[in-house]
């Protein structure tokens, strides 16, 4: 015999009479002689008090996402990756900077993000990095700084993508 049940949370209910709540668990009937032996019947003249806590559960990971991703073409990971990197405001804030420090006022950061990058890429779109192999290594370049500004900090200035002319 365990020191716990465990069941279901189900309902709960006001007793606005006395101020408390009662927390409803649903445990299988297989399990009422386990209940009965930890807990008795309920003596109504005598509180027993009790504990609660969440059971943590193994997550169940949607993988359909992770697999569509890993079956593209590492052109159109890539495009998905710069899509993500654009709406991260690390990201965003880090580009603004390598490119000189200056977000016009009123344009939507993502919005000037993905612009920056497509301008850096010299593409109309970043769907094209998918299927420019000048426009993927830029782009994997810009990354790759990017993950190493991420664990190392700043890089120095002369290597900042407005000064790139290699």
């Amino acid at each position: 015999m365990t020191d716990a049940i465990q069941g279901t949370y189900a309902d709960f209910k006001l007793v606005k009479t006395r101020s408390v709540i009662q927390f409803i668990v649903e445990i299988p009937i297989e399990r009422v002689d386990e209940v009965y032996k930890l807990f008795g019947m309920p003596n109504f003249g005598a509180e027993q008090w009790v504990a609660i806590a969440p059971l943590k559960t193994e997550a169940k990971v949607d993988t359909s996402r992770k697999d569509a991703y890993q079956e593209k073409l590492p052109g159109a990971q890539a495009v998905a990756r710069s899509a993500i990197l654009c709406g991260e405001p690390a990201f965003q804030d880090w580009l603004v900077d390598q490119d000189g420090g200056v977000r016009p006022e009123g344009v939507d950061p993502e919005y000037y993000a993905a612009e920056l990058l497509r301008l850096h890429c010299e593409v109309g779109s970043r769907a094209e990095i998918a299927t420019n192999e000048e426009a993927l290594t830029a782009y994997l370049d810009v990354e790759h700084r990017y993950r190493d500004h991420q664990r190392y900090g700043p890089i120095p200035e002369e290597q900042h993508l407005q000064g790139d002319s290699q």
